[in-house]
């Protein structure tokens, strides 16, 4: 999501698409359920645990901050690539 949309990323982009959907229909992945729906019916009880999970973080992380209990602190390491 860099915001850089130039004609050749965007037509190697649905390039990629097709391709990617003509494999998966040579392959048999694909079926005759693209979308299924009967996924979204439990989609709103879930996002209000996901929010209220959230805002429970949000309000023990606020309580720690204010009440001085945290003791943040600075530690460095060493990154190597293996």
């Amino acid at each position: 999501m860099s915001g850089h949309y130039t004609p050749l990323l965007v037509s190697l982009g649905i390039a990629s698409c097709a391709l990617a959907t003509l494999l998966a229909h040579l392959i048999g992945a694909s079926d005759d359920e693209g979308l299924p729906l009967h996924i979204f019916a439990r989609l709103p009880a879930y996002l209000l645990w996901l929010i209220r999970e959230i805002i429970t973080a949000n309000i023990a992380t606020a309580r720690i901050i204010l009440s001085g209990s945290a003791r943040p602190v600075l530690f460095t390491t060493k990154a190597t690539q293996t």
